[in-house]
């Protein structure tokens, strides 16, 4: 609840990019994953939301196993946090570097957000997740 708090009060910029099971691997039934994909949408409108999506049509990607997510700031260096099967980490200098280079990758495969938007509208309308 923070951290959404922090983006509706436009402190935080986030760009994420999101596999395409995650909008189709039904979590809680069906009326959760509606408020859900209806909630990524709400985010989408905001200027400081970019969300993209990697289809299945991509076939796999470097980070498949582990999800990164890298932290900048104003003033300091950036550092990416990894989360993995074994473990979460920390890493700074060129673990950075390498891990925007594999997130730039990433968001060159994805779907554009328009285009993401609409993916995300269609499962959520389909109703069967």
């Amino acid at each position: 609840m923070e951290r959404q708090k922090l983006l509706t009060e436009e402190k935080l910029r986030l760009v994420a990019v999101i596999d395409e099971a995650v909008l189709r691997r039904q979590i809680g039934g069906p009326d959760v994953m509606r408020d859900q994909l209806s909630a990524l949408l709400d985010a989408q409108k905001r200027w400081n939301v970019s969300i993209q999506v990697d289809p299945f049509r991509e076939g796999a990607y470097a980070s498949m196993v582990s999800s990164l997510h890298i932290l900048s700031f104003d003033e300091g260096p950036a550092v990416v946090y990894i989360e993995g099967l074994t473990g979460d980490l920390y890493a700074e200098g060129e673990d950075v570097d390498r891990c925007a280079r594999v997130f730039g990758s990433l968001r060159a495969a994805a779907l554009s957000p328009t285009a993401s938007t609409a993916m995300i509208k269609g499962i959520r309308d389909e109703g069967t997740p």
